[in-house]
């Protein structure tokens, strides 16, 4: 999904672009979405940590 205004803008810049929707009310991911709760910093840093121990790697 993408906002219709964007998927314009890029055409013209790509050989293919597949947008499954592209409603022109598009204004955020969220609105899609009956929770859609922000993330802290804090939160977002502990699960890239932990995503890069299970792939082997250190902390970021």
């Amino acid at each position: 999904m993408g906002a219709a205004e964007t998927v314009r803008a890029l055409a013209d810049e790509v050989d293919d672009m597949v947008v499954p929707a592209a409603p022109w009310e598009f204004r955020a991911v969220g609105q899609w979405y009956r929770d859609f709760d922000q993330l802290t910093d804090a939160d977002v840093t502990a699960w890239l940590e932990r995503a890069g121990r299970a792939a082997g790697g250190g902390p970021l």
